[in-house]
């Protein structure tokens, strides 16, 4: 399992944390969809305002994107599949990967909230819950595709796995309903 952890560069550095008081953990999961921008963009909102609050404590945010194997997708062709369809598939897949994390570092950025990203192999409803731990987070926040109960069965929910496995509260954000 690969793993890259690097810091977004925000605001200035954060200082210690209060003696005996611990930082909070926010952990959220990006992918390139939408809906997990707007669940980092509900993040970052809250953790900056968090940031502005006298005796709040210390907030860590921590961005993780799970990359997944080019096996998987590469098996879907077939067992003649060869090395150099693997090597494109999985260059694809890092450049997608850098894309997600690089939007999220601007988002970030642009905000003045200071983080780490991590981007790990693997599928994302075991990355994130070993993420968690991993962080020893506190929050984990997930977008919702809004998929009713026959798709999510079919497809399955990294946010409903989540919310079932992953050791500490998780926050869904979900998109807004328009109202015509």
């Amino acid at each position: 399992m690969m793993a890259e952890t690097k810091a977004v560069a925000g605001a200035a550095e954060a200082g210690p944390a209060e003696e005996g008081r611990r930082k909070t953990v926010v952990l959220v999961a990006v992918d390139d969809s939408d809906h997990s921008y707007r669940a980092l963009e509900w993040a970052v909102r809250h953790v900056a305002a968090r940031a502005g609050v006298a005796g709040a404590g210390a907030v860590e945010l921590v961005v993780v994107h799970a990359k997944p194997p080019p096996s998987p997708v590469v098996t879907m062709g077939g067992p003649g599949v060869s090395g150099d369809v693997v090597r494109l598939v999985e260059a694809d897949l890092r450049k997608k990967a850098e894309g997600v994390v690089d939007k999220a570092r601007r988002l970030c950025v642009a905000n003045s909230v200071q983080g780490v990203v991590d981007v790990v192999d693997g599928e994302p409803r075991h990355v994130l819950c070993n993420a968690v731990e991993k962080h020893h987070a506190d929050l984990l926040v997930v977008g919702s595709h809004g998929y009713g109960a026959i798709k999510r069965a079919l497809l399955g929910s990294v946010s409903d796995y989540c919310a079932h496995h992953a050791h500490c509260s998780v926050m869904i954000v979900k998109q807004p309903k328009f109202k015509n």
